[in-house]
C-alpha cells in the first residue's frame, strides 16, 4: 500500500479564521450587500478547500470538513440570487419611474403645442388646419371652380331651353341664392345669439366687422359650417331652387347650379371671420373687378357684376366679375 503524502509549501499557511469557523460548523454571513458578495464568497470558499486539502493528509478527515459544503454553497447561491433579484428591482424601478416622466414630459409639451397652435391659428389669416376640407382656401377654390366650371356647364346645358342662362340673368340667379343664404344663415345665428345670450355672434356676421370674436363664437361657427358642409345635395336642391323667383323657369341644369351657389356661399360665410359677398352699385374702381371676357377696364364707374366681390373685415377676398 502507498501513502501519498501532500506537502504544504512554507509560503502558503491556512486561514486559521476560516480554518476555526468550519471547524466550529459555523457560517459567517456575507459582510456586505454588494451584488457580487456571493461570487467573493464562492472564490473566497474554493481557497479555504484548497489550504484544507493542503493541510489535511487523512482522506477521512477531509471528507468529515467537506460534508457541510453543499449547505454552505446552496447558502451563498442564494444570497447571490438573491441580490441579483434586488438589483433587477432597482433598476426595473428606476426605468418605470424614468419612462413615467418622460411621459408626463411629452404630454406637458403636446399640450404646449396645441395652444401655441391654436394662437398662430387665431392670430394669423394664412394659417388653417389642412385637415379641415371647409377651410377657407379650400373653400375659395370651390368658388373658384363654380364661377368657371359649373357656370360654364349649366350656360351650355340651358343653351336650347327656353330660358337658357347668360350673362344677363346669371347674376341675378347668383346674386338671389347668395342673399337668401346669407339671410337664412343670419337667422340661425340669432336664434341661436338669443338662446345663449351671446350678441358677439350676430356681430361676427357682419360685412366689415373688425371685433375679434369670442373663443364661443368662433367654435360655433365651425360647428355649423362643418354641418353645412355635410349637408346632402337634396337639401341643397331644396334650399337653392327656394331661392329662384317663382316665375323662372327651373330646369334642372338651373336648380343644380343655384344648390351649389348655395353650398359654395355657405361656407364662405360661415369661414371665421366670415366672407361676404358685395355687389356694388355706386361706381367700382378696376382694382377691385375683373371682366368675364377679360377686357381691360379704365376708370371708375358703375358696373353689372356676374358675380360679386368678397370682401371679410373690410378686406377683399376675391375680384367681382362684371360684363358689358
Amino acid at each position: 500500500m502507498f501513502f501519498v503524502r501532500i506537502i504544504q509549501p512554507r509560503n502558503e499557511q491556512v486561514d486559521s479564521y476560516n480554518w476555526h469557523s468550519h471547524n466550529r460548523g459555523e457560517i459567517e454571513a456575507p459582510p456586505t450587500k454588494h451584488p457580487n458578495s456571493g461570487g467573493m464568497e464562492m472564490r473566497q470558499m474554493m481557497a479555504e478547500v484548497v489550504n484544507i486539502v493542503r493541510s489535511k493528509p487523512d482522506r477521512h478527515e477531509i471528507k468529515a470538513q467537506f460534508d457541510h459544503l453543499p449547505e454552505e454553497l446552496q447558502c451563498v447561491t442564494g444570497s447571490a440570487s438573491q441580490c441579483f433579484i434586488t438589483v433587477s428591482r432597482e433598476k426595473c424601478h428606476e426605468k418605470e419611474e424614468e419612462y413615467r416622466k418622460l411621459k408626463e414630459e411629452n404630454k406637458a409639451l403636446q399640450e404646449k403645442f396645441q395652444s401655441v397652435l391654436a394662437k398662430t391659428v387665431r392670430s394669423h389669416r394664412s394659417s388653417e388646419d389642412l385637415n379641415d376640407p371647409s377651410r377657407e382656401s379650400a373653400v375659395l377654390e370651390r368658388d373658384h371652380m363654380l364661377q368657371t366650371q359649373e357656370w360654364a356647364k349649366a350656360k351650355y346645358a340651358t343653351s336650347s331651353s327656353f330660358f337658357p342662362l347668360r350673362n344677363t340673368n346669371s347674376g341675378t340667379i347668383i346674386q338671389m341664392v347668395f342673399s337668401k343664404c346669407e339671410e337664412n344663415i343670419k337667422n340661425k345665428l340669432a336664434r341661436i345669439s338669443s338662446f345663449l345670450q351671446c350678441p358677439a355672434l350676430t356681430e361676427a356676421s357682419g360685412a366689415t366687422s373688425s371685433k375679434q370674436t369670442s373663443e364661443l363664437v368662433r367654435e360655433i361657427r365651425n360647428h355649423l359650417r362643418n354641418l353645412y358642409f355635410n349637408y346632402s345635395e337634396a337639401i341643397y336642391r331644396q334650399w337653392g331652387e327656394a331661392a329662384l323667383p317663382d316665375d323662372m323657369e327651373k330646369s334642372e341644369a338651373v336648380v343644380k347650379f343655384a344648390a351649389e351657389c348655395y353650398r359654395v356661399y355657405s361656407l364662405l360665410f360661415l369661414q371665421n371671420p366670415p366672407i361676404t359677398a358685395v355687389w356694388p352699385k355706386e361706381p367700382v374702381s378696376p382694382l377691385y373687378i375683373q371682366h368675364v371676357d377679360l377686357k381691360k377696364l379704365e376708370g371708375t364707374k358703375s358696373r353689372k357684376f356676374l358675380w360679386p366681390i368678397l370682401f371679410s373685415e373690410g378686406n377683399m377676398i376675391k375680384n367681382g366679375v362684371v360684363y358689358d
